[in-house]
């Protein structure tokens, strides 16, 4: 009894797909590593490390728009994306360190932690008062109305250009909470003034500038041929 021409065409498919099972092998052993490669990437900018970009001057004098910071996440704990607890390990922030937070409107924001909880915490003319103390202001006349704030977790350059951030009276920092505050005081500089913030919306600590990129305007659109600034590229924050 002669076959069906469709059993003729099975065979065939049958010789190709032996003929190739041999490169299956490899093909998904490939395919493992490219999985678990993507899977480890994702990990890594989920939990331990992220990378932003600066699109205002905000933070001036210690960091610029364009610069491309790196921001550890493990310092603060291990979180899984989403959660608002860490799974593993982690501290409280300390002032004056530099963190990347979730500020009240959407999107993330970068501001210097300089009091935590039960700290005593003011603004006078664009300088910080803690603990009834107002922070002694060393001014460079090369940098204008920028120099050093003597805080005493240690000094840090800040700007007072005016406006000014308007006066705070000194009030404590809630329990659970830190007190984040631009290096640029002046009003208007962030579309997130920062104050008091939960510890549970502290993202990471800034570490490194890992390249800057000087904008085109004040659209903050990037010129067609980057202006690196190469003196900045791998710089440590602090």
């Amino acid at each position: 009894m002669n076959g069906s021409p469709n059993d003729g065409r099975h065979g065939r498919w049958a010789t190709i797909v032996e003929s190739l099972r041999p490169h299956f092998a490899p093909a998904r052993q490939y395919g493992l590593v490219l999985l678990g490669a993507a899977a480890a990437a994702f990990t890594l900018r989920s939990c331990a490390v992220e990378s932003f970009r600066l699109p205002t001057d905000s933070m001036r004098p210690t960091l610029l728009p364009g610069d491309l910071i790196l921001a550890d996440k493990w310092s603060f704990g291990l979180r899984f994306p989403g959660a608002d607890e860490p799974f593993f390990g982690g501290r409280k922030p300390h002032p004056p360190e530099i963190v990347v937070y979730e500020g009240d409107q959407a999107g993330h924001y970068v501001k210097r932690v300089v009091a935590g909880p039960g700290d005593s915490v003011g603004l006078i003319k664009g300088r910080l008062i803690l603990n009834g103390v107002t922070l002694p202001f060393i001014d460079d006349p090369a940098t204008g109305a920028c120099g050093r704030e003597e805080h005493p977790g240690g000094s840090y350059s800040i700007c007072l250009d005016p406006p000014l951030l308007p006066d705070e009276a000194p009030a404590l920092v809630p329990a659970g909470h830190v007190y984040l505050l631009s290096d640029l005081r002046s009003e208007g500089a962030s579309l997130d003034r920062g104050g008091a913030q939960r510890l549970d919306r502290i993202r990471g600590r800034v570490r490194l500038i890992w390249l800057s990129i000087e904008p085109r305007g004040p659209d903050d659109t990037l010129a067609r041929t980057p202006g690196f600034r190469l003196d900045r590229i791998l710089t440590l924050v602090r």
